[in-house]
């Protein structure tokens, strides 16, 4: 809505970027077209992954927990959200090499803890387990 409170050069730019063809010799129709029509549904678009609110994690190409959201983002990786094997595969190569060492749980707990941050509202930390630090 904001690309539409000025003269919509900013709007008409992204929709021609995108393949929109529009007629240039009449500008005022698309602000018109758009601002008429009421959606049944609304969708929340977002650019990054991760917490959106309490109740909807956003990743690239799915969502977890309740809402209506899309990804739209123009530099997105999915590659980085792939799934790698099974729960079975995990709990018998990582998962029995944890009892008895502490330090690979903690490790672990602390690579798997960030997104849980944003509901206990806290921000990230780390740890040092080898050499100097300041």
């Amino acid at each position: 809505m904001h690309m539409l409170a000025t003269d919509c050069a900013e709007l008409r730019r992204e929709l021609l970027d995108m393949g929109l063809k529009l007629d240039t010799n009449n500008r005022q129709s698309l602000p018109r077209y758009l601002q008429s029509f009421e959606p049944i549904k609304r969708m929340t678009s977002a650019s990054i992954t991760g917490w959106h609110n309490e109740d909807l994690f956003i990743l690239p190409t799915r969502n977890i927990g309740h809402g209506d959201a899309i990804f739209q983002s123009e530099y997105a990786t999915y590659d980085d959200y792939v799934v790698s094997g099974t729960l079975e595969q995990w709990q018998q190569s990582i998962g029995a090499l944890m009892t008895g060492n502490p330090l690979l749980q903690l490790a672990i707990g602390a690579a798997l803890s960030g997104p849980l941050l944003y509901l206990i509202k806290r921000q990230g930390g780390g740890f040092h387990f080898y050499g100097d630090s300041s």
